[in-house]
């Protein structure tokens, strides 16, 4: 269940940088500051970026064994930073 809070008392600057920010977003402000309360007590979704995604692979060509091996063969070089 949702609940309703008003704020009193906003002060310019900050209003117009919440109004500054939902534009930005394309949102409302009450959003913008739902997002910013949420933040600051640590509850915005986090995402893990040790999760791998597989959402794009049929824009991906898939590599034979043969192209793979030519690939790193011809790349190999760029392994040797700063080895002259």
């Amino acid at each position: 269940m949702e609940q309703e809070i008003i704020i009193q008392n906003i002060d310019r600057v900050i209003f117009e940088r919440l109004t500054l920010e939902a534009e930005r977003q394309g949102t409302e402000i009450k959003t913008i500051i739902v997002q910013l309360v949420k933040r600051s007590l640590g509850l915005e979704k986090i995402v893990d970026k040790n999760i791998n995604y597989y959402d794009f692979n049929y824009l991906a060509g898939t590599w034979s064994n043969e192209d793979y091996i030519n690939f790193k063969t011809n790349t190999s070089e760029f392994n040797q930073i700063g080895k002259n």
